[in-house]
């Protein structure tokens, strides 16, 4: 009787440490898992803060130059200026004035482009043709690719579109200029004298 005394006891505080040690080993990892959940959710809190202040400040840029009264001016007229191919002397005049309009549009963009690291710039009308370009072969072209990206400034508001593969030759993280290279547009609406959004940049 003894004997099985001590058995059914010795069981019993076999039992009673393993419930006590599951029990512990539960605490643990509970105790581990919310300070895990706690880290991942300061850390994703403050990587969201830093990456909308980013989009923020490429937004305020943009929308900086957008404003700027000698800009607007060059684009009002380049979008004023016809598309110039025929060979007749005031078809050349009217394309070297166009020249002239797209080296000045440059010029005034290259600060903010080489302060801001950015791979170029794109200047579209309201049709979603492209009417200037740091990539010429974009000149005149309608991108379909860029129609979706466009849509909200030409409504009227500054963007910062998801990550999409380029259409134009740009350089890639090893400098070899090709198409397809992961970029983002930070876009904002251009407006005339009258407050009307007349292109996107």
């Amino acid at each position: 009787a003894f004997r099985r005394k001590l058995w059914i006891w010795s069981t019993l505080a076999v039992l009673l440490l393993a419930a006590i040690g599951i029990g512990v080993m539960w605490s643990i990892q509970s105790t581990m898992e919310n300070n895990l959940r706690s880290e991942l959710t300061t850390v994703l809190n403050l990587e969201r803060f830093l990456v909308e202040k980013w989009l923020a400040k490429q937004e305020s840029t943009a929308m900086t130059l957008a404003n700027d009264a000698d800009l607007r001016s060059v684009v009002s007229a380049l979008l004023e200026a016809p598309a110039a191919s025929a060979p007749s002397k005031g078809e050349q005049a009217i394309a070297k004035d166009t020249s002239d309009l797209l080296v000045k549009l440059a010029r005034q963009l290259g600060p903010t482009i080489s302060m801001n690291d950015y791979a170029g710039f794109v200047l579209t009308d309201r049709s979603n043709a492209v009417r200037a370009s740091s990539n010429p072969e974009l000149v005149g072209r309608t991108v379909e690719q860029y129609e979706p990206r466009l849509r909200r400034v030409l409504a009227g508001e500054a963007a910062v579109c998801p990550p999409f593969p380029s259409v134009a030759p740009i350089a890639d993280e090893k400098g070899r200029i090709q198409t397809g290279v992961t970029t983002m547009f930070v876009s904002v609406p251009i407006r005339d004298n009258d407050f009307q959004v007349v292109a996107a940049l």
